[in-house]
């Protein structure tokens, strides 16, 4: 039961929630009800098949293309670093928000399950 609770809690830092919701609520500021719901449907399931593809396949998959797992970190980090920059520059989200509406809400797969969910950090462990 020790093991399974700090698994847990190991998994749940990595997947970062806070950062998650407040892009999710950023993101999906103009979507209504159905719209919301059906971005959450999307990015679960995403994040749910690029963890399991990750878990099983991921050593193989970084030695085939040559990427080493620092420079994976140090790659995503930088795209995180820039949607960290985007959001404390005060850009409201009106912009992505609405070319979110017109495009189909194609946020959840991109950035939401990844790389803020399934990251370099879940990657990493």
């Amino acid at each position: 039961m020790d093991q399974f609770f700090t698994l847990y809690l190991k998994l749940f830092f990595m997947m970062t929630p806070f950062f998650v919701m407040s892009v999710f609520l950023t993101m999906s500021k103009n979507l209504n009800k159905i719209e919301k719901k059906n971005v959450v449907f999307k990015s679960s399931v995403a994040v749910i098949i690029t963890g399991l593809i990750f878990l099983l396949f991921g050593k193989y998959i970084f030695s085939m293309f040559g990427i080493t797992l620092e420079a994976f970190k140090i790659g995503a980090g930088t795209v995180l670093f820039l949607s960290a920059l985007d959001m404390i520059r005060g850009n409201d989200g009106d912009d992505v928000a609405s070319n979110n509406t017109k495009r189909g809400s194609d946020f959840a797969i991109v950035p939401l399950a990844i790389p803020s969910t399934i990251g370099p950090g879940m990657m990493g462990y």
